[in-house]
């Protein structure tokens, strides 16, 4: 028996794959996208309190309540574009934004990039959270799983590190 979504779209465009490799696909993206947005969390945070200045709060608050609405308000968009189309465009982003914060030297552009990031994976989050709810519970836990031991190895210098 097939599984009802709530987007008949998104149904239509993985009815070629069967639910178990859906199932797999959605919880390894949402795996890497939790790693990928936590990163991103973590360069966005203390960058942009460095850059603004920790004694400019009004500025900082705006700049943090600016990024969460916009994950908000990014449902309505995520619900016209279409849940697929919406999840791999925000997946592009964040995985963009990732490999420019990783190179960008200055602050400002740092935090910026990190902000739309974080916008990315919560529109991925909004996305993935129309179907195979079971599968983004899954990838949430590997996310977080890896994005632990990824923290942990020796050899890896944590992106909040570089700055």
């Amino acid at each position: 028996m097939q599984k009802q979504y709530r987007s008949p779209r998104f149904a239509e465009l993985t009815s070629t794959m069967s639910n178990e490799n859906q199932g797999a696909v959605v919880a390894s993206a949402v795996a890497l996208a939790l790693v990928l947005g936590l990163q991103c969390e973590r360069v966005f945070v203390p960058t942009m309190i460095f850059d603004v200045d920790q004694s400019n709060r009004a500025e900082l608050a705006r700049n943090a309540i600016a990024v969460f609405l916009m994950i908000v308000i990014g449902s309505a968009l995520v619900r016209a574009a279409g849940a697929r189309q919406a999840a791999l465009l925000s997946a592009l982003v964040l995985a963009a934004c990732r490999v420019i914060v990783q190179f960008s030297e200055s602050p400002r552009v740092r935090w910026q990039v990190a902000a739309l990031g974080l916008v990315a994976f919560g529109w991925f989050l909004v996305a993935g959270s129309t179907g195979h709810r079971d599968a983004l519970a899954v990838g949430l836990g590997l996310g977080f799983w890896l994005d632990v031991i990824l923290e942990r190895l020796p050899k890896v210098v944590s992106i909040c590190h570089t700055l």
